[in-house]
């Protein structure tokens, strides 16, 4: 989409919520502040990441990434500054919300001072709360951008099925009209990275050949038995169990085991969170 602050080939999507989005991020490209990408879990923050990496100079597909939420906090530092040695004038690291307090002072303080070699990028879930999330809004005002929810812009859906099967390897014509459709209609509380999970899921039920309606998982899930039959039959409370344990797996599916988001997701403290983990068994 060519709009008016840059040109970034590799975002899909034409809707005025994206393309506001896309100017603000070009109008940053030609500064030098460090940026701050915010949004929901899974609605492409990396990607647009990537897509500034680009425009900055990078090499299209070979941005160096850490994300921060899988380095331990003690190594956080020295994950910092091999990323900063390594990339190519652009750092771009996911999951800041996962800064412990005293790396990011230090991070902080080696941007204020001109001491960071490189233009800073970071990805934050619009989610996290606390004090760390709050001094990264607070001290990155000015390069922070918030990126929309999927169902802010259903309008495009299209070219973004087709942009990931083309990163899936599928030609869009292999993706009937009715199958589109189905996905079109759908709600995406987990945003694009579900929507791709269920495309690729799909492929695999299509064996190759066209993905039809039938190929996708809420149709596969009406040719279950119906929960409720099978509810009456292991009676009220066990069958509350089961429900309570699947929901907690599922919210563990949707965050990609990170269990401090898994928490967020149903609105409950770790604490409790991991508590439910024990008492119902949901390993």
């Amino acid at each position: 989409a060519s709009v008016t602050g840059g040109t970034f080939p590799a975002v899909a999507g034409s809707s005025p919520v994206i393309r506001a989005v896309l100017d603000r991020l070009g109008l940053l490209a030609s500064s030098s502040a460090p940026v701050l990408i915010e949004g929901l879990a899974g609605s492409g923050r990396r990607h647009l990441a990537r897509a500034l990496h680009g425009a900055l100079g990078g090499i299209l597909g070979e941005c160096p990434m850490l994300d921060m939420n899988v380095v331990p906090p003690e190594a956080m530092r020295d994950a910092l500054l091999s990323l900063e040695h390594e990339a190519d004038g652009v750092l771009v690291a996911s999951s800041a919300e996962s800064l412990p307090p005293e790396t990011l002072s230090w991070l902080l303080n080696r941007i204020e001072t001109g001491q960071l070699t490189g233009r800073l990028v970071l990805t934050l879930d619009i989610a996290a709360a606390g004090p760390i999330a709050e001094t990264l809004r607070a001290e990155l005002a000015h390069g922070r951008v918030v990126v929309p929810a999927l169902e802010d812009r259903v309008e495009d859906l299209p070219a973004i099925l087709d942009a990931l099967a083309f990163q899936l390897g599928l030609t869009p014509e292999l993706i009937d009209v009715c199958a589109r459709k189905a996905l079109c209609r759908q709600r995406w509380p987990q945003q694009i990275r579900t929507l791709k999970k269920q495309l690729s899921a799909a492929m695999v039920r299509a064996a190759g050949g066209v993905i039809r309606k039938e190929h996708l998982a809420d149709q596969a899930e009406k040719d279950t038995p119906d929960r409720m039959s099978v509810s009456l039959d292991a009676g009220y409370h066990d069958a509350i169990r089961v429900f309570r344990r699947d929901l907690l797996r599922h919210a563990l599916t949707v965050s990609e085991g990170n269990r401090t988001h898994a928490a967020k997701l149903l609105g409950v403290q770790r604490t409790y969170f991991m508590r439910l983990i024990r008492d119902l068994g949901a390993d």
